[in-house]
């Protein structure tokens, strides 16, 4: 099977360029604006505490979680004022999936 590969053409001060594509650069994904509504942990680790209850409201820049990684404790901070609807996790776990709606 060919590899999917083009050719481009670059304009560096007004003098244009051919090149050739590699496959990794064809398939790359395209950038996509992250969510200002999400939440993310920039460093994996296990969570330590949830700080929140279901149904309480949250204020922008509350604590939500705190993660232990690399022996580092690291609290999320909520993005934007709403309530604290659903948390499918618990302490001593990697993961963390949850559920906030807005005011």
């Amino acid at each position: 099977m060919k590899e999917p590969t083009g050719n481009i053409v670059l304009v560096v001060e007004h003098t244009p360029y051919q090149t050739r594509s590699t496959t990794k650069f064809v398939r790359h994904r395209k950038y996509q604006r992250q969510d200002p509504l999400k939440v993310v942990a920039h460093i994996p680790g296990l969570i330590v505490e949830i700080c929140c209850k279901p149904g309480d409201k949250i204020q922008r820049e509350d604590r939500l979680v705190v993660l232990d990684a690399m022996k580092m404790k690291n609290a999320l901070l909520a993005t934007h004022p709403g309530w604290w609807r659903l948390c499918m996790s618990r302490p001593g776990r990697g993961w963390l999936k949850i559920s906030c709606s807005s005011p």
